[in-house]
């Protein structure tokens, strides 16, 4: 996940180039500027993640014992609004970023919250940046739309927690 803020860092230092030329190359400032915003946010967005991810197990294995096969509103929980069983199934999808040679393929994390906003964006950033590598950009893209369209993985909450058999994000 690291490549997130090399690239962003790398466009940001072609906007300072394109801006230092007399006159600036503006239309170069802009979209370098708007990739590199991206490429920073997606980190960002990845990074907390990882955190829903870690917070949704911990949560679930200190609350093992109290769930059942029946679901449950739990207050206390991370998502109070949704109904939690052994049988509720964590939903995970794939999010690819390709720059010419360098494809790499990572997991929102299996979570309950939002899952329609996180496959939705997963699948707006693969089909934007998933397919710019040779040759796995669009093989891999390829297998992260299917992933995300078919509603991702689907992890039901016994397996989560027998252990992570979903790799968080990075």
């Amino acid at each position: 996940m690291l490549i997130y803020p090399i690239l962003a860092a790398l466009f940001a230092a072609g906007v300072v180039l394109n801006l230092s030329k007399q006159p600036a190359d503006w239309p170069n400032v802009w979209v370098g500027g708007g990739i590199a915003l991206a490429l920073g946010s997606m980190w960002l967005w990845l990074k907390m993640n990882v955190r829903k991810w870690r917070e949704t197990l911990d949560w679930l294995r200190e609350n093992q014992a109290s769930l059942t096969d029946q679901p449950q509103y739990f207050r206390d929980s991370p998502f109070p609004m949704t109904p939690v069983s052994n049988r509720t199934r964590l939903r995970n999808f794939k999010v690819v970023t390709s720059c010419l040679v360098y494809t790499s393929m990572h997991n929102t994390g299996a979570d309950l919250r939002s899952p329609f906003v996180r496959g939705a964006l997963a699948t707006l950033w693969t089909l934007m940046f998933g397919w710019w590598g040779i040759p796995w950009g669009p093989l891999r893209t390829v297998q992260a739309l299917a992933t995300n369209f078919s509603g991702g993985e689907k992890l039901p909450v016994s397996e989560a927690l027998a252990g992570e058999p979903v790799d968080p994000p990075g």
